[in-house]
């Protein structure tokens, strides 16, 4: 609660000025019909919620004869922690996710302090608590094409008691800082198309790259790493080098979605599941060198999207 802060209420011929109570509320009565601004005191440190307009520092009000308006304002900490993931070559890491953890103790039940890079390996952390933390990147240590490095620590430790802690509180913003993966695997990158029995491309699905192993694969949901295709149903997907495996497409449909698909509906059916996975052959893979022109093809023809009423 924000108690003694000051709120303007202006237009219809007024121009008011509010102080919040000890529980952080305001009230007026007897106004006159009409539009009003509604406009709190900024806060030091603190935003406006996200829900509200950026652009704006006010809440607009129609306010209606014999009737009340209740306008409410949430204030968030504003502040954050920019950066950049590379990994020991100086390449920017992009689809890698970090987060913070406190320092010393642990976080309030439920909450978390997690993002991913972007294209340029570039991260933003936001809205932080004030305290001290540490920031840990890829967390579960799993190796693959999208990080071939394990577990590690800002700036670049391979153990959390050798991390380094960043301190933040409202109002701060942290730019700038470096996260390099103390060691990187050497990585390959294979590329081509997914495509139709009619050789149509299927843009927008997944490629999935599932390492050698003695467990079956019983699902695509945990692929060892994933890639989609463009528009043109061309994909390119990083493998961490000697990474011996298979590579395949897929495609989430249902029956009914395409207009007179016979070979689909079949496959369809015989899944005995109403919304299947469907899987291209796969291409057994060992990442030596970089490798394109791969030909993903499933067992059925491109088919005209039916018209959803």
């Amino acid at each position: 609660m924000l108690a003694d802060r000051f709120v303007w209420i202006t237009g219809n011929g007024k121009d008011l000025k509010l102080k919040t109570d000890r529980n952080g509320v305001y009230e007026i009565y007897d106004l006159p019909a009409g539009k009003y601004k509604v406009r709190p005191e900024k806060v030091a440190g603190y935003k406006l919620d996200s829900y509200s307009d950026e652009k704006k520092d006010f809440v607009e009000v129609d306010l209606k004869p014999r009737s009340h308006e209740e306008v409410d304002f949430d204030f968030e900490i504003d502040n954050s922690i920019k950066g950049k993931i590379i990994d020991a070559n100086g390449r920017a890491v992009p689809i890698v996710c970090l987060e913070l953890q406190p320092a010393q103790g642990k976080l309030a039940p439920y909450a978390y302090l997690g993002t991913c890079t972007k294209e340029g390996g570039a991260f933003e952390f936001d809205e932080i608590p004030t305290g001290s933390y540490v920031i840990a990147v890829n967390k579960e240590g799993k190796v693959n094409g999208n990080h071939p490095f394990g577990r590690f620590y800002y700036p670049n430790k391979s153990e959390r008691v050798e991390a380094a802690q960043i301190s933040i509180g409202p109002g701060e913003h942290q730019t700038g800082l470096i996260l390099t993966a103390p060691e990187t695997l050497d990585t390959v990158v294979y590329s081509g198309r997914v495509v139709f029995e009619d050789g149509k491309p299927v843009p927008d699905e997944f490629v999935n790259f599932y390492k050698d192993s003695d467990v079956q694969r019983v699902n695509n949901y945990n692929p060892d790493v994933n890639t989609k295709t463009d528009e043109n149903g061309e994909f390119s997907i990083r493998l961490v080098k000697g990474t011996k495996g298979y590579i395949f497409g897929t495609l989430i449909t249902y029956s009914g979605e395409y207009e007179k698909c016979t070979k689909l509906e079949n496959l369809i059916k015989a899944s005995g599941n109403s919304v299947p996975t469907l899987e291209t052959p796969e291409v057994k893979v060992d990442p030596v060198t970089d490798m394109g022109d791969i030909e993903l093809k499933f067992s059925f023809p491109s088919c005209k999207r039916a018209r959803s009423d």
